[in-house]
């Protein structure tokens, strides 16, 4: 791709980079330049071989010279778009009497099937219009040959008559017909962009499958008569996942507009010690601590490494100074976890489902969700720092807290809060953990709704039966995300 920098003075109003056309001659004559070593005698790639910003993974050319046989390769050919609005064209010849197809990828999914050929000899133009930048291949089904590769690649967005900008790529490009899976994705999106709220974030109770009409009750919770955005129940993390999809469909502006009001957000959850609240505004409450509840801070955590990574969905929405900026809260992140390790008798355990912002001592939150160590939240937070392979002290931490943990696993059973009275059931070869392990022993108990602590289930059942019923209290969590070794 060609720089669009101008300073000769000169007209630079063509706003996209010279085409890039890729015959089989100019193939044939690089493999001919390398000595033969990537072709055989039979003309047949022996591996795959890099032409420019193209790699050809498999096939081999006709006695003709003329056409490259993909013989069903998948991927055939695999290439990098740059620009942020790019057009892919081809010929494609059937070489067999089976049928053959080809099919465009994009990140490794399924971007457009073109026309299947019946008998051999049959021939179709494949064009492809208002592509994102991404990770693109052809792949093929039975021996197909293609010739003419072109790629017109826009770089920036153009002028329009008034003085401002268009982006080449912002709408639904009406040439590429959408897969039902597509467009659920556009349409789910959209509804999720009516139910933001002022402060970038999403509330819960609600399903983006449903048109906003108003928000109920049970939103989120509120402050000074507002509600506030939450990463509660999965809410704006999953919203912001479902529009960068979206985006990656048809590059329209208005996802990407909601997008970068929920990172920020995000931004604005993150104390300077590293943590993320629940909610924000804050309220004063529970809420404002750092929150491993439902794994609430460890998803935004893995959202934000996979864009920090430019990873899949988050390609095309986000820029490489945003990448850099979501790197660095996740190394803070890491160094609140760290800090936050609890210890017992000077033992590194895990961790509580909250913690305080500035102090990183487990903190309470409902009545009976008191400070303690988390059987369940805890499982997430190793699962996360064994994922950074390049941070020794994450992976002690995680290591640690997963040897307490097994330590105290309850063997050959399972549990099951609607089997109520008993609860555990017997079963070989299955291990349970208690929801909440007490901060001095410990231990693991159970605790009603009114903040009494019981570590005899017969007995708590008795004094509370709907929190006996109405809270998961063990789970096999260590186990069933394979950390039980």
């Amino acid at each position: 791709e060609t720089s669009r920098d101008d300073t000769s003075g000169g007209d630079t109003s063509g706003d996209e980079t010279p085409n890039e056309v890729i015959t089989t001659a100019d193939f044939a004559a690089a493999l001919k330049e390398q000595g033969g070593t990537a072709i055989n005698s039979s003309n047949k790639l022996t591996s795959p071989f890099k032409f420019g910003k193209f790699t050809f993974n498999g096939g081999y050319f006709d006695a003709n010279g003329k056409n490259f046989n993909t013989q069903g390769a998948n991927p055939a050919i695999s290439f990098t778009l740059t620009g942020v609005s790019n057009t892919i064209s081809f010929t494609m010849t059937s070489a067999t009497d089976k049928g053959s197809t080809a099919t465009l990828y994009k990140d490794g999914v399924a971007y457009k099937t073109f026309d299947t050929l019946v008998n051999s000899g049959d021939t179709a133009n494949a064009n492809v219009t208002s592509l994102k930048a991404g990770e693109y291949s052809i792949g093929t089904k039975n021996s197909q040959r293609i010739s003419n590769l072109i790629i017109t690649e826009y770089a920036t967005a153009t002028e329009d008559s008034s003085g401002g900008t268009t982006d080449d790529n912002a709408g639904e490009d009406s040439s590429v017909t959408l897969t039902e899976a597509e467009k659920k994705t556009i349409t789910q999106a959209t509804n999720a962009i009516d139910w933001q709220l002022p402060s970038g974030g999403w509330g819960k109770n609600y399903d983006t499958t449903t048109t906003f009409t108003s928000y109920p009750n049970d939103y989120s919770w509120k402050v000074n008569g507002e509600f506030v955005g939450t990463i509660d129940n999965k809410a704006t993390y999953t919203e912001m996942r479902l529009l960068a999809k979206a985006y990656d469909i048809n590059g329209d502006a208005k996802f990407k507009a909601s997008f970068d009001k929920g990172l920020a957000f995000i931004k604005n959850l993150q104390y300077s010690t590293g943590g993320f609240a629940q909610i924000y505004p804050h309220n004063g409450n529970y809420n404002d601590y750092v929150t491993f509840n439902d794994n609430a801070m460890i998803e935004v955590l893995n959202m934000l490494q996979d864009i920090a990574n430019n990873k899949a969905p988050f390609k095309n929405i986000v820029n490489s100074e945003e990448r850099t900026v979501c790197d660095q809260m996740v190394q803070k992140a890491i160094d609140y976890i760290l800090k936050a390790q609890v210890t017992v008798n000077g033992e590194k355990a895990a961790w509580c489902a909250q913690h305080n912002p500035t102090t990183y001592a487990p903190e309470k939150a409902r009545t009976y969700e008191l400070p303690s160590i988390s059987g369940c939240e805890s499982v997430g937070i190793i699962t996360f720092l064994k994922k950074q392979t390049n941070n020794q002290a994450a992976q002690d931490a995680a290591e640690s807290a997963r040897l307490w943990l097994k330590a105290r696993a309850i063997a050959n059973v399972t549990y099951s809060q609607q089997n109520a009275p008993n609860f555990f059931t017997e079963k070989q070869g299955s291990y349970c953990w208690f929801r909440f392990y007490d901060l001095t022993t410990g231990e693991g108990y159970y605790c009603t709704r009114a903040g009494v602590v019981y570590t005899d289930l017969a007995e708590f059942y008795k004094a509370d039966p709907e929190r006996a019923t109405g809270y998961a209290w063990a789970g096999n969590w260590l186990q069933k995300a394979g950390l039980y070794y």
